[in-house]
């Protein structure tokens, strides 16, 4: 299924060139139908500001105004002088310009509640409040955009893909799929910096613990309904963000001697671009 979606924008400061996302309008082609996902609390703004309660507000109004008109039978109906981006400009006229809209883009999902999570975690990064995996929703973000940045990669990235063995399951961060449906790469990301020491350390333990599994038995990796074989060839990355303090250096070092035993092959965060343009290289000479 095809989809527009517009990204929303705040700007809080008109004098200054500082923006960041704080929601996505999704449209479906055929019916007009919307979905708006927007940021919920002024703690989960991207940046701290003295806005934020009012950007709050404003996107709960463009909302309200989107959801209800795409209640009525057949959907909205968009005229040029009356588009998505005509609409809500109108709207933020009256909060100073401190919200914009983008110009639409187009993306391919199976459905649209997918498809504006996808779109909304991809664009909107969440910086809530004692959330203590910031740094790996972060980083996770950051490797989504080095893959979806390359054209032809783009088109072979899944996220949240889920696996199955005889006697593990669990979640890739994302998988590289071309179109002969052979798992090129299944991708998982940690973060060495920012992230609660136990929790992390209980978190590769788990993955540790189901890769290796996975490894020994082979399993199924979900994608759109369809079920891919997933054998020991298949390459498993893991993308981390370099330890600075020492109890996660020593526990970096814990971690790679643990992930050779089990075949996974570790990527720097600063190498992320370059793995990309390899795999980009790689899937246009297969």
């Amino acid at each position: 299924m095809r989809y527009t979606y517009w990204t929303i924008q705040a700007h809080p400061d008109p004098t200054l060139l500082l923006s960041f996302g704080v929601g996505v309008i999704l449209m479906e082609e055929q019916t007009h139908r919307c979905v708006v996902r927007t940021v919920e609390r002024a703690s989960e703004l991207p940046l701290k500001t003295d806005l934020g309660h009012q950007i709050i507000r404003s996107l709960n109004r463009i909302q309200a105004m989107i959801q209800t008109a795409s209640t009525r039978n057949g959907g909205i109906e968009f005229h040029p002088q009356d588009s998505p981006m005509e609409i809500i400009n109108t709207l933020v006229e009256r909060w100073n310009n401190y919200i914009t809209v983008d110009q639409p883009r187009y993306a391919d999902a199976k459905d649209m509640e997918s498809a504006a999570q996808l779109i909304f975690d991809l664009y909107i990064p969440l910086h809530a409040a004692g959330k203590r995996n910031n740094a790996t929703t972060e980083l996770r973000q950051r490797v989504i955009g080095h893959y979806k940045s390359k054209a032809n990669l783009k088109k072979a990235v899944y996220q949240n893909p889920e696996f199955v063995s005889e006697t593990r399951n669990g979640r890739f961060d994302l998988a590289v799929i071309p179109t002969n449906n052979q798992p090129r790469e299944l991708t998982s990301v940690f973060s060495f910096s920012g992230t609660n020491y136990r929790d992390l350390q209980n978190r590769i333990e788990a993955w540790n613990y189901r890769i290796d599994g996975l490894q020994k038995e082979g399993g199924i990796l979900q994608i759109n309904k369809q079920r891919l074989t997933i054998t020991r060839e298949t390459p498993i990355v893991a993308v981390y963000h370099v330890p600075e303090e020492e109890k996660y250096q020593e526990l970096f070092a814990q971690t790679e001697k643990q992930w050779e035993l089990i075949n996974v092959h570790p990527i720097p965060e600063d190498r992320l671009n370059d793995h990309a343009a390899s795999m980009e290289k790689a899937l246009l000479s297969a």
